[in-house]
C-alpha cells in the first residue's frame, strides 16, 4: 500500500510540475535584476540585528 500512495503522490507531483513551471528553454536570461524595495531592505537589516 504505502507504494501505491508514493506512486500517485510522485505522479501528481509530476503534474503539477509541468503545469505550473513555466518553460524558459530558448529564452535569454535578464540583464540585470530587479531593484530592491528600500522598505524591505531596511526591515530585512532591523530583523537580522534582533536576531543577533
Amino acid at each position: 500500500m504505502p507504494y501505491v500512495v508514493l506512486t500517485l503522490m510522485a505522479a501528481l507531483d509530476t503534474v503539477f510540475y509541468q503545469w505550473v513551471i513555466p518553460e524558459t528553454k530558448g529564452k535569454p536570461l535578464p540583464e540585470n535584476l530587479p531593484q530592491k524595495d528600500p522598505v524591505k531592505a531596511k526591515l530585512a537589516r532591523i530583523d537580522s540585528l534582533v536576531k543577533v
